[in-house]
């Protein structure tokens, strides 16, 4: 296997990120800068986990296990609040390559945009209103913890996250793109399990 400018940027913008605490975006412009190359977010989004597996693998689990759990209690409250909702994690929570500073996210389809709102509000829920990204509908940060979880609301067909084959540091759900609660669920029990077995 060739070792390219791609690959030396992504390993370097994984570093930025894991190591030195640089934002994303900001982790790619500086590599872009130094490589002449910007490296795809899938390829360090492997880097990443690799970097985590290798030099922090015990305290990465447990933000990811926090990030995940948080996510599942705002998944879990919008299907019994609302009912005919099947919230979905996306992102990086989900994907294993999320850094310390790194927000689970949540997608929620609805054919009525008020309906999380006056969830929240009926419930008395701690959360912030944020301004919707391209397609969206509303955003929120919602904490039903002290670790806050982004909340899209579309009520419109969106595009969906898309499948990648999974990585040797990823579980074969966390290569999913997007998964509902019960298989959040099902990862999370076999996390912990293969912790208990390290």
């Amino acid at each position: 296997m060739s070792y390219g400018p791609s690959d030396r940027a992504a390993v370097l913008a994984a570093r930025l990120i894991a190591r030195d605490g640089v934002r994303w975006r900001d982790a790619l412009e500086s590599v872009t800068l130094e490589c002449g190359e910007r490296p795809s977010d899938d390829r360090v989004a492997t880097e990443l986990r690799r970097w985590y597996s290798t030099f922090d693998p015990d305290q990465h689990r447990r933000s990811l296990r926090k990030k995940r759990n948080a996510a599942l209690a705002v998944m879990t409250f919008f299907e019994e609040s609302l009912g005919n909702v099947e919230p979905k994690l996306v992102g990086r929570v989900l994907d294993g390559a999320a850094s310390r500073d790194a927000v689970a996210e949540v997608v929620l389809d609805t054919d009525d945009e008020k309906a999380p709102l006056l969830a929240m509000l009926n419930a008395d829920v701690r959360f912030e209103e944020l301004a919707p990204q391209a397609g969206e509908n509303a955003r929120f940060a919602v904490y039903l913890s002290d670790e806050p979880v982004l909340v899209a609301v579309w009520t419109r067909p969106r595009l969906k996250a898309h499948r990648t084959r999974p990585d040797p540091w990823q579980h074969p759900l966390e290569s999913m793109g997007e998964i509902s609660s019960a298989l959040l669920s099902v990862l999370l029990v076999h996390r912990a399990d293969s912790e208990r077995l390290d």
